[in-house]
C-alpha cells in the first residue's frame, strides 16, 4: 500500500502498534517490538504533518529536524526512540534488554500524549485511524 494521506498514516501506525502488541508473546522478538514502536510513532507524526499542512519528510534526518521545529515538546522522546530503533535493528535481537523495550514503550507514550494534546488543541481526533 502506498501511503498517500493522513488516514493511511494512521492506519499504518495502528498496524505497527498492533504488530508490537502481537510480538509481546515472543520473548526473543524485542528488536522487532522496539522497531514497531518507533514506526508507530513515526506514522502518527506524519499523519499530524499531513493534517497540519506541513511537508512530510521522506528521510529520518529531515523528519527529526521537522519534529524539533514543529513539535519541540516531543522532540527529545522522538529522537531517543529513533536511536533505540537503530540500536534494535542493528543489534542481535537476543541482546536487546527488556529495559530498552520498556524505555521505547515509555517514549512512545510521550509522543502519543504530545500528539493528543496538539490534536485536542486543534479540535481533532486523538490521532487514531479508527476514530
Amino acid at each position: 500500500m502506498k501511503i498517500k494521506n493522513t488516514v493511511d498514516h494512521l492506519h499504518q501506525a495502528d498496524h505497527n502498534e498492533q504488530a508490537r502488541v502481537e510480538l509481546l508473546r515472543a520473548h526473543d522478538m524485542r528488536d522487532w517490538r522496539v522497531t514497531m514502536t518507533f514506526y508507530a510513532a513515526l506514522h502518527r507524526i506524519r499523519a499530524y504533518f499531513h493534517i497540519s499542512g506541513i511537508h512530510v519528510p521522506s528521510s529520518h534526518n529531515e523528519m527529526r529536524v521537522k519534529v524539533a521545529r514543529h513539535m519541540p515538546e516531543i522532540s527529545n522522546a522522538y529522537d531517543r526512540l529513533f536511536a533505540l530503533s537503530l540500536k534494535a535493528r542493528y543489534t542481535d535481537g537476543a541482546e536487546i534488554a527488556a529495559e530498552l523495550e520498556d524505555e521505547a514503550a515509555g517514549l512512545y507514550d510521550q509522543v502519543v500524549s504530545g500528539m493528543r494534546r496538539r490534536l485536542e488543541g486543534q479540535g481533532a481526533a486523538d490521532g487514531r485511524a479508527d476514530q
